[in-house]
């Protein structure tokens, strides 16, 4: 049962992922942020939800997001 359930959490965060690349790739473009913590602030600042819901962004969640980012 637990390969399944980590066979789901990663289809949800790629398809997380899917969603909110776009947003940072314009955040990093248009913004020019050089940090993960930038790019936290500017997503925090949009009103972008993390993928469990929150309103607040942390430098290691931008890491990771950015890890799945195609």
């Amino acid at each position: 049962g637990s390969r399944v359930g980590v066979k789901v959490i990663k289809e949800k965060a790629d398809t997380y992922a899917e969603r909110v690349g776009p947003v940072v790739r314009d955040i990093i473009k248009k913004s020019g942020a050089k940090t993960l913590r930038d790019i936290a602030q500017a997503l925090e600042s949009r009103g972008v939800e993390t993928p469990r819901g929150n309103r607040e962004w942390y430098a290691s969640q931008v890491a990771n997001l950015m890890k799945r980012i195609k």
